[in-house]
């Protein structure tokens, strides 16, 4: 590349691929003409039973079909008693086994029946949800887990949303306490293969503390409130 542009070599650089990228799970690199790569939409949508969704004890699931009755699920956020980010020892961004984060019962969490087959997700995941609260700003806080038969879960990717900037950082609205919001979660982007036997899995909370600064609820100026 260097010596193409700089030293005016022919030495093929512009005939590669637009796109290269790292498959996760599965150690090959990927080239594509464009991003997201050609590939057909894969869709999920969340579900849960008469347990509902909290913690792994719950019966939350995720579904390749619209649910066949409507319902919600609801959790308590404690400012006081938020969610650990689970990590390293030096607080940085590192997969890790995510086992007693959806444990705990501030936590919706939502699994897919285990994989028939091996899937290659690569491009951007996006969610659309629908959320009610009884304060006047949240955080909304979405994570992306990769489920091995043994129970082990991994974090694959996190996307994170204060709810007063739902509609542009330029554009701060407080809540309305009661009113249900439809929210869409975008931004996370990754190529990573669900090997056959493992689950995917979704985590809904309001908190990941220390990575991110908590959200005490009140509406106005959480570094000084």
């Amino acid at each position: 590349w260097f010596d193409h542009w700089l030293k005016g070599a022919h030495d093929g650089a512009l005939s590669r691929p637009k796109v290269e990228y790292y498959l996760n799970n599965a150690s090959r690199w990927l080239t594509a003409n464009s991003w997201p790569p050609p590939a057909a939409t894969h869709k999920l949508y969340l579900d849960s039973g008469a347990r509902g969704a909290n913690s792994t004890f719950g019966d939350g699931s995720l579904q390749t079909t619209t649910p066949k009755r409507p319902g919600s699920d609801d959790y308590l956020y404690d400012p006081a008693a938020p969610v650990p980010t689970i990590s390293s020892f030096d607080g940085s961004t590192v997969v890790a086994d995510q086992k007693l984060v959806a444990e705990r019962h501030d936590v919706l969490v939502y699994t897919s029946a285990p994989l028939e087959k091996s899937l290659d997700v690569a491009g951007s995941i996006t969610a659309k949800l629908y959320v009610s609260t009884d304060v006047k700003d949240t955080d909304l806080m979405m994570r992306l887990v990769d489920v091995f038969p043994d129970g082990r879960s991994y974090n694959v990717g996190d996307e994170a949303l204060r709810l007063r900037y739902r509609n542009g950082f330029q554009s701060p609205e407080l809540l309305i306490p009661g009113k249900i919001y439809p929210i869409d979660l975008q931004g996370l982007i990754n190529a990573t293969r669900f090997r056959r036997g493992h689950r995917i899995r979704i985590q809904i909370t309001s908190s990941n503390f220390p990575l991110l600064e908590r959200n005490l609820n009140t509406g106005g100026d959480n570094e000084t409130g």
